[in-house]
């Protein structure tokens, strides 16, 4: 190996992989070294979690709600003031997020036009040991077969993640011969993905650990602080 080759293969390794050798290093690389250094400077940008840009914190806003201990109250059963144009009788369960307070839908209550019940699933509502979405589910059906009465047919939303208890909710409902309608907001795993990838772009999911603690105590320390 002359000294040019030498010169550019220092230049290609620190400019293309960031690894800089000496002129002696370079002469007894071979592929066996050049791959573990590969190996090495991946993983070190892997775990290299520290360096988390501004705008992933911006962007956790988009994924998360903020709460009020107001919020949080034991009622499982939560009736919204809708404007009942349609059918009295008929009555729309709501399943709110992961949170499972009533809360997400207060803003779009009085647009409704059935009666409107919102199914609280929170800490509150259900017993620690049925916080499954299966158990979620089966624990919220004889308060769903109470509230319709004489009636055959269910719809229900679901938000988020909402929506898996909605859809296993309509299962049990179709096991006793009920039929009905779903719809869910927000509850694709893959469009929660996609967010994730948009608006956090973390590269690792310690880098997502990391900057979703980040953002938490930011929020606390702000609410400490007023």
């Amino acid at each position: 190996m002359d000294s040019m080759m030498a010169v550019e293969i220092k230049q290609t390794l620190e400019r293309e992989f960031d690894i800089s050798l000496t002129a002696q290093d370079i002469k007894t690389l071979n592929f066996a070294k050049l791959r573990q250094m590969t190996i090495t400077t991946e993983q070190g940008k892997i775990h290299d979690t520290n360096k988390i840009e501004p705008s992933n914190l911006e962007g956790f806003d988009m994924l998360i709600q903020k709460m009020k201990d107001a919020d949080f109250v034991p009622d499982i059963l939560v009736e919204f003031i809708t404007k009942k144009e349609v059918d009295p009788r008929g009555n729309i369960f709501l399943l709110p997020g992961i949170e499972g307070c009533s809360n997400v839908y207060e803003t779009m209550a009085s647009g409704i036009k059935f009666s409107a019940t919102c199914l609280q699933h929170g800490v509150l509502n259900i017993p620690d040991e049925s916080h499954s979405v299966m158990k979620s589910a089966a624990h919220l059906l004889p308060h769903v077969l109470k509230k319709m009465k004489d009636q055959r047919k269910f719809l229900i939303v679901g938000y988020s993640f909402g929506s898996l208890i909605a859809i296993e909710l309509a299962r049990l409902l179709e096991a006793k011969d009920f039929s009905g309608r779903l719809i869910l907001i927000d509850g694709a795993p893959d469009q929660l993905k996609f967010w994730t990838n948009q608006y956090l772009n973390c590269t690792s999911p310690d880098e997502l650990q990391n900057v979703i603690l980040l953002r938490l105590l930011e929020m606390y320390t702000i609410i400490n602080q007023k």
